[in-house]
């Protein structure tokens, strides 16, 4: 008999109950995760925001402070009001900007290497007001801007300006190389220095007020806009100007409507990385079409996701209150293992007329065919049961 093995498949011995395998056929496993708490003291690590590097070291911002990162070890460094670190930026020159509760400022190394938090903004100046948490903080060829619900800073030449606003949550979003916000009085604005310009042809846009919506690129002159109360999804065209609905796939608008979207990025590939607040994180196409679910079945700590970010290397990045996940999203090697129902250790497999089967130490199981959907996404082993 001559077996044409179509795909590559190391085993692990003895070491964990999974099987790894590589995508030449459509596969629903587990990609490669692992997850972290930044806390030495196991105490829930909430992360609230992530960047990286030129180097490729990763940087988190949460309750303790900022957390960095460089593949073995966390060192932690809290900023001066010792409050939550809601956005992050880094520029090329690897100064590490930082928005916190009534405080921005910068992190810059020590003469021991060490990083230290220098304030932007305080101490205030007398009367100052109030402004709560700094939710975006971006670098753009026209300064430094973070942004608050009601007040934009910009610090550009060792100065700040104050622009005064109104903005529907979560505040704004870089594309493209433009900042984009959406003012409760002016509409959906871009900001050009320090002023807020109304976007032409976005009024259907403008009227939902009530929800929280999301701005990512679809194309270099489209965006995709999303509503999140109303699951609602548009493209506009910043060059004509024209606001069209998007069609997401019936099983991506239900997933959302049950998850409830929290969050999103794209890719490198230009898929779009959604976090849920229930249902993990949904990959999703340029045709709306949901293409993977990575969720607890997969591994995740949690389902509740409060920001994901796409490295250099092409991993996604999802943070939560239990701490951060680095998911292997471009390698083409996935795993089942306890979670699709393999119980013991793998000690062979063979792929054989069109189906996996696997040997453990206990039991023979084979991988059925799976019409991957939204209700069902996890591809299940099913055991071998010995003839009576």
């Amino acid at each position: 008999m001559n077996l044409k093995l179509d795909i590559i498949l190391l085993l692990t011995l003895s070491i964990a109950p999974q099987l790894l395998i590589s995508q030449n056929i459509p596969y629903q496993g587990t990609p490669y995760i692992e997850n972290f708490n930044p806390n030495s003291q196991n105490t829930r690590g909430q992360i609230l925001t992530i960047a990286q590097d030129q180097r490729g070291i990763m940087y988190f911002g949460g309750k303790n402070g900022l957390y960095e990162f460089d593949g073995a070890s966390w060192r932690n460094y809290p900023i001066s009001n010792k409050t939550s670190i809601k956005s992050l930026a880094i520029d090329s020159l690897g100064i590490i900007y930082a928005g916190g509760n009534n405080d921005f400022g910068v992190f810059m190394p020590n003469a021991t290497g060490s990083l230290e938090y220098h304030s932007l903004y305080l101490p205030a100046p007398k009367g100052a007001p109030f402004f709560q948490s700094i939710m975006k903080t971006f670098i753009t060829d026209q300064g430094v801007y973070f942004i608050s619900k009601k007040r934009i800073f910009r610090y550009k030449n060792n100065s700040i300006e104050v622009i005064h606003v109104n903005l529907q949550a979560p505040c704004a979003f870089f594309v493209n190389g433009t900042i984009y916000v959406k003012d409760l009085a002016k509409g959906l604005c871009k900001i050009d220095e320090t002023q807020i310009i109304p976007l032409e042809g976005c009024e259907e846009f403008n009227a939902l007020t009530k929800s929280y919506f999301f701005i990512n690129s679809y194309s270099d002159n489209e965006l995709l806009f999303s509503l999140i109360k109303e699951n609602l999804f548009f493209t506009y065209n910043t060059v004509s100007h024209v606001l069209k609905p998007f069609t997401i796939s019936d099983d991506t608008k239900r997933y959302l409507e049950e998850n409830f979207q929290f969050t999103s990025t794209q890719t490198a590939r230009g898929d779009f990385a959604i976090g849920t607040a229930k249902g993990g994180i949904l990959l999703m196409n340029k045709k709306g079409e949901t293409i993977r679910i990575i969720n607890t079945n997969r591994g995740l700590s949690t389902n509740l996701i409060y920001s994901v970010f796409s490295d250099a290397e092409d991993n996604l990045w999802a943070s939560s209150f239990k701490g951060v996940s680095r998911i292997d999203i471009s390698h083409p090697a996935i795993f089942y293992n306890k979670n699709q129902g393999l119980e013991s250790n793998v000690v062979c497999s063979k792929y054989h007329n069109n189906t996996q089967y696997i040997g453990t130490n206990t039991n023979f199981y084979y991988l059925p065919e799976h019409n991957f959907s939204v209700s069902n996404d996890n591809h299940v082993i099913k055991r071998i049961k010995p003839p009576p």
